[in-house]
């Protein structure tokens, strides 16, 4: 046993966590805008899917992609993508 479930559900824990947010926070938690231009790439099975717009509001949004198969782990899901 890898005795890591505590790390493993870290990122959950922090992102759905209710703690208070400062004023003008986007619902994904992030507190200012992030100008690296960024990809995102949403897979059909994923289970969170945040809308587009508030990924607009967050980043340098340069390229949006809704996939037709895979899931959480799309990049071992669909290898040839």
């Amino acid at each position: 046993v890898t005795q890591t479930i505590a790390s493993s559900i870290r990122i959950y824990y922090e992102t759905l966590s209710h703690q208070p947010r400062a004023k003008n926070w986007l619902p994904s938690g992030l507190p200012t805008y992030v100008p690296v231009p960024t990809g995102v790439l949403i897979a059909h099975t994923e289970i969170i899917k945040p809308p587009k717009h508030w990924a607009n509001l967050a980043f340098n949004l340069k390229h949006w992609s809704l996939q037709q198969k895979g899931g959480h782990f799309f990049a071992f899901e669909q290898p040839q993508l």
